[in-house]
């Protein structure tokens, strides 16, 4: 079953499953075929604002797939964003295994944003043909204040936008909690609900 939804020209999509999901029932997809100024037009005010504070405080967002650089991911994942929102996450080592299984295929790249070069946000982004992945993300639990898990996301849309991506698939979000807050920042007619299938 889908529904357009009004203003934005995304759809939702609901599937019901069997399996058990690890990842959350429905996705957003966000339409990358917009131009830049279209995307940031329908974005909330908030989220514009945001972007701004990053940029204003000089964070820095840069594409770095070094082993050292995926090391500090991890850090933020389980020393910042499992611990703060109490969630459970994949182990350290699955996630290095998915790193080396897919990054030399050029199907996964590592984005990291520093302020002060301190790296507050982390995102492993995978791309399969025309779509891009926001697969894994992971942010400090200091210096909120910086907005730069927000920059992160603009930023990565911004690139995999140039390499030719027509989609950003947002892999696995809920109602309230990290939902919210991007729809609060973004825009809810940024994004378009699709039903997300997880195995066991």
């Amino acid at each position: 079953m889908k529904r357009k939804l009004k203003g934005g020209g995304f759809y939702v999509f609901f599937i019901l499953t069997r399996s058990m999901f690890y990842q959350k029932p429905k996705t957003f997809l966000v339409d990358l075929t917009r131009s830049e100024e279209e995307l940031l037009a329908v974005m909330h005010p908030k989220g514009r604002y945001n972007i701004k504070v990053a940029q204003k405080h000089n964070v820095g967002v840069k594409e770095d797939n070094s082993l050292e650089a995926l090391e500090q991911y991890l850090e933020l994942m389980f020393g910042g964003t499992a611990k703060r929102q109490k969630i459970y996450a994949h182990s350290r080592e699955y996630h290095r295994q998915l790193w080396e299984a897919l990054h030399p295929a050029g199907m996964a790249t590592l984005w990291i944003a520093k302020w002060q070069g301190i790296i507050l946000a982390g995102a492993m982004i995978f791309r399969f043909k025309d779509t891009a992945y926001y697969a894994y993300g992971a942010s400090a639990l200091d210096h909120k204040e910086v907005m730069a898990p927000t920059l992160l996301l603009w930023e990565t849309i911004r690139r995999v936008k140039q390499q030719g991506c027509k989609i950003y698939d947002l892999w696995g979000r809920k109602r309230g909690g990290v939902f919210r807050d991007l729809r609060s920042s973004l825009g809810e007619s940024w994004w378009k609900w699709r039903g997300l299938l997880t195995y066991p």
